[in-house]
Order: structure tokens, then sequence, then C-alpha cells
């Protein structure tokens, strides 16, 4: 996507967040005077919004700077912007038509994050979505950056482990509102920002079940309350549709639980890769695990620890890792600190290698 139709769409996202599609169709006098007038605020995001609630647009924002420092150093200490983000999200021409837009501009180039619309034809039941959206598998990856606990995901995480990935598809779902929640896609397999020159077809796939009053998808218990819970599976099964024998699957089980501030998530994942020319051909090719125990007080500060850990087959090595930190909360997740410490440990043979990492992130989240 280049500068220029990035800005078309942009313009056209602020143009639909004007008068309502109908009204604009419809002689001004028709109109009652109150239905004429858009309405614009802030909810989380700076909101537009049509008098009819047809059209809206929010924009949203995250800006993460972070200091880090490592030993053995890799590089000097360094002062860097981990993530700046700009989304566009809302509806448009019904209520049921959602959009969403999200571009990163931290590196050293622009880049499109995600780019979907979303129509829900049964509320809490049925939706499908379109465009380059996250693979529905783990919990942490769909948890978004600015609501996580820790600074970095667990080692579990990422498209060379298990497939965590944002990737261009098809799904089909039914929001996170209802007790039971379930996603179906069918992706390129090639990533985002790619159109793969062959078909490369992946099946992604979640199911999981959440008591009232859980926020499934936000680390800490910011909300507090009585016990909750949720627990949930998933499955990604990458075909060897364009012959290149280098598909995979990968499956998991997770569970988080909440209770008057103290959260508690946990997640085992296995993998196989294929080892022939037929798809069938998979092998075993590792298995991880990590959990993570936080427990925020007086709605301010939170202190946080974590171990994961992964275990490929073959020659490459195992890896280890534990983590502590304390967040402190000056708007929940949306103005945030957050300092972690990070040991990492690759035990092999005779001489284990170890690394300590030191984070410190400010999260400012519109």
């Amino acid at each position: 996507m280049n500068t220029k139709t990035k800005a078309i769409l942009i313009a056209s996202l602020f143009a639909l967040a004007g008068p309502g599609a109908a009204a604009a169709e419809t002689p001004a006098e028709e109109v009652p005077a109150a239905a004429q007038a858009p309405s614009s605020g802030y909810d989380n995001g700076f909101v537009l919004r049509s008098a009819d609630g047809v059209n809206r647009l929010r924009i949203s924002g995250l800006f993460q700077p972070q200091f880090a420092a490592q030993d053995p150093a890799e590089t000097e200490n360094a002062f860097f912007l981990n993530r700046a983000r700009i989304g566009l999200l809302g509806n448009v021409f019904s209520k049921d038509l959602n959009y969403l837009f999200v571009a990163e501009f931290s590196g050293a180039s622009p880049k499109l994050m995600f780019l979907s619309l979303d129509y829900t034809f049964v509320p809490d039941w049925l939706a499908v979505s379109v465009g380059q959206m996250k693979r529905p598998f783990s919990r942490p990856f769909i948890t978004q950056a600015s609501s996580m606990s820790m600074i970095d995901r667990p080692l579990t995480v990422g498209p060379d482990v298990f497939g965590d990935s944002s990737d261009i598809g098809v799904m089909l779902h039914n929001g996170t509102s209802n007790p039971f929640e379930y996603s179906v896609g069918v992706f390129s397999g090639a990533g985002p920002n790619v159109v793969p020159e062959k078909a490369h077809p992946l099946v992604g796939m979640r199911v999981g079940y959440n008591t009232g009053g859980l926020s499934q998808y936000r680390e800490s218990d910011l909300e507090g309350g009585a016990p909750r819970f949720g627990i949930g599976a998933a499955a990604l099964l990458d075909f060897d549709a364009d012959g290149d024998n280098q598909s995979f699957t990968s499956g998991l089980v997770d569970a988080m639980f909440k209770s008057y501030g103290t959260s508690l998530t946990s997640a085992i994942y296995v993998g196989t890769r294929q080892d022939g020319s037929d798809w069938s051909d998979q092998r075993f090719s590792g298995i991880g695990h990590y959990t993570q125990l936080g427990h925020v007080i007086a709605g301010r500060f939170e202190p946080v620890v974590r171990y994961s850990f992964l275990l490929p087959e073959g020659p490459a090595p195992d890896r280890h890792e534990v983590a502590g930190g304390l967040n402190v909360f000056f708007h929940g997740h949306a103005l945030k600190l957050q300092n972690v410490v990070t040991v990492g440990l690759q035990p092999g043979g005779g001489s284990d290698t170890q690394d300590v990492r030191f984070q410190s992130q400010l999260t400012l989240a519109l």
C-alpha cells in the first residue's frame, strides 16, 4: 500500500464519519433538526459520530517509548520508540459493518498492521471479517500491546515459533461478549503485507469459554471483583498447497483466572513440522509453556512474574526465561509505566548461556 493509497483511505474514512448516508440522501426539511447534527468527543479515542450512529469514526493511537539494557550487551544501552501506531476504526453504512485500519510508524518507514472489514449477521453468534488481521491462536498474541502486563510477549509467541502472526484472510467468529467464543479463518499463510504467488492456505481456529465479567484479552485485573475464569483451545494448520514442503501444525490449551486484583494466565503449546514430500509427513517439532501471575494493588501498582520455556526437537537449544516486573498505572492501561527484568537461559552441555535484560517502557494509549 503506497502513500497515496493510504492518504485516500484515511480521507475516505473521515468523510464517512460525517452525517449518515441515509440522511445525506434526504431533503434537509424532512430530517428533524436534532438528527442533522453529528457528534464528536472522546471515548477511548477521539470519536466522530453521525446522529443516527450509522457512521462512526474513532481515532486511536499507541505510543510506547522504551529504554532497554542487556548483559552481555549485544548493543549499547538504547532508548528507542517501541511502538507508534495510529488506528482508525468504527462503522459505516450500518452499525453492523465495522472497519479497522492500523499503521505502525516506529520503524524506518510506515507499515500496515491491520486493515479489515467486519460484518455482523447475528449479534454474539455470527460475524465475518475480511482483510489483514491476527490469526486466532494464542491468548497473549490476541491481547493488544497496550493491554499486556509484561512489555514483551512470552517465548512461545512469534511467527517462527508456533505460528502467531497477522495474515490476510477471511474469518468467521462471534465476537468476545458471549460466554462461548469461537473463531475460524482461512488465511494466505504468507504473513502480513504479502500476497503469495501460489496458494498457501492456513486454517486457524480458536474456541473458548469465559465466565461473566472476565476481560479475557486484558491481562491485568484492573476491574477487580469476584473470581472469574476462561479456558481456550486453538490450532493452526498450514497446508502444503504450494509444494514447498514447509508446512506445520500447532495447537494449544490456555487458561485465565482473575479474582480481586489477582490475574493468572497459563498455556501449553505443541507443534509439528513437515518432514517429507507429503503434508501428512509431520513430525513433532517442540513444546512450549508459559505461566504469568500478577496482582493489582490499590488500582495503581502491579508486581508481575512470568516463567516460559521452549523445548524444540532437534539441535536447537532449549530456552527458558524468567521475568519479573512492576507496573504503575496512572490511568489504567491508557497511561502506565512498566519496568521488567528478564533472565534468559539456554542450557547446553556444560556451558549454559545466560543473559539479563532490563526494560522500562511508558505506554500512552488513546
